[in-house]
């Protein structure tokens, strides 16, 4: 099990305690706004960001991705901890992560989001589900993380690719993103390949990808509209550009508003959505081998290089790296916009000068990556 009390590297600590818990400190390098000069101290003032080196920011991205191993290899501890002393011989079950921690983008705020997939043998869905939940108040009690999600996925009669199995909302990114922890490799790979791949084949897939394909188009609306989003007769604003400045807005939603999410919502669901759409119909039309998917990494920046590498995609060597440098972009600042959220109830930041440029520039080559069908995998 956890201890609470032990040593870790400072760009992992943040890993162990709640924000409420007034943990915050400016010295952590996994702090993006770390990066700043003029970010000195803890007090709750907002850094100029203008001041942040660009070129810093892949070596943030270097950071946030060790962050993410050493999340895994700690998960992966309590795991076998877990399990080794809660035995539970009634069932076949893999616990996978999937989201910013399957693809090694987490933040030092961002929910562990989890999913323990499971082939009963003996037991019952209410003995299975009540162990799952057993599971689940051992991890809150470790304090890791401020949210956590579990999701529990029956590989033999649930979809892998609809979030709640009552809902049509369709998210293969779950699936796509996945990455195993601890557990059966025999139902990680049915939930991952042979279940997955039954599901595009199937007849209703049309309809799941269709679903998937209009949040991938509401993703690029977001982008297209300057930031503004529709929502329930609502304009939502999660950022302006202007001619001077560029004001990104963030909050949680906790409070009964709507949530604002700065970049996430739009350019890196974008991508996000718009890579994994590209792979479901790659693999639909199996212009995308299963040897080939079972090989593609979770992470986004290194999945686009292995898919470049196979020679899939549809863009130059320079466009992919555009592309790349574009979502790594996106993803600092969506970081900063959190840290500065949550740690100093700042709910906007202001970027002008190169940042200001840089965001137009990178913007423009999301919008133009994913406007049309430019960006596919070939059938070569």
């Amino acid at each position: 099990m956890f201890k609470k009390n032990v040593a870790l590297p400072p760009d992992f600590s943040r890993l162990f305690v709640r924000p409420e818990l007034d943990y915050y400190t400016s010295a952590n390098p996994l702090s993006p706004s770390a990066f700043s000069p003029a970010h000195a101290g803890t007090q709750p003032q907002v850094p100029d960001f203008n001041h942040v080196a660009l070129d810093s920011i892949a070596t943030y991205m270097a950071q946030v991705a060790r962050f993410s191993d050493d999340a895994i290899v700690e998960a992966q501890r309590f795991l076998s901890d877990f399990f080794s002393q809660n035995p539970f011989p009634g069932a076949d079950m893999s616990v996978l992560t999937t989201g910013s921690d399957g693809r090694a983008e987490k933040s030092s705020y961002s929910k562990v989001d989890l999913i323990v997939a499971y082939r009963l043998k003996t037991a019952t869905s209410v003995e299975m589900l009540d162990y799952i939940q057993r599971f689940k108040n051992a991890l809150e009690g470790q304090r890791l993380l401020f949210s956590l999600v579990v999701r529990p996925v029956d590989i033999s009669s649930d979809s892998v690719m609809c979030v709640e199995n009552n809902t049509s909302a369709s998210f293969p990114t779950r699936v796509i993103d996945a990455k195993p922890l601890f557990g059966s490799q025999d139902v990680f790979n049915m939930f991952k390949l042979s279940k997955f791949l039954e599901e595009l084949q199937a007849r209703k897939a049309a309809d799941k990808l269709k679903n998937f394909s209009q949040k991938k188009k509401e993703a690029l609306d977001i982008v297209l509209s300057g930031g503004q989003q529709t929502f329930k007769r609502r304009t939502l604003e999660h950022f302006r550009v202007d001619r001077e400045q560029v004001t990104i807005f963030y909050n949680s939603g906790d409070d009964g508003t709507p949530k604002l999410s700065g970049p996430k919502f739009g350019f890196l669901r974008t991508v996000q959505y718009g890579v994994a759409l590209a792979v479901c119909k790659a693999l639909k039309g199996h212009s995308l081998s299963e040897d080939q998917y079972r090989n593609m990494p979770a992470n986004i920046v290194a999945r686009l290089d292995y898919l470049n590498a196979c020679g899939k995609l549809s863009l130059t060597n320079d466009e992919v790296a555009q592309l790349k440098k574009a979502y790594q972009f996106f993803i600092f600042l969506y970081h900063l916009s959190e840290e500065q959220f949550l740690a100093h109830s700042h709910k906007e930041i202001t970027l002008s000068g190169d940042f200001m440029a840089q965001f137009r520039e990178m913007s423009k080559i999301v919008s133009d990556t994913f406007s049309g069908d430019k960006f596919f995998i070939k059938n070569t």
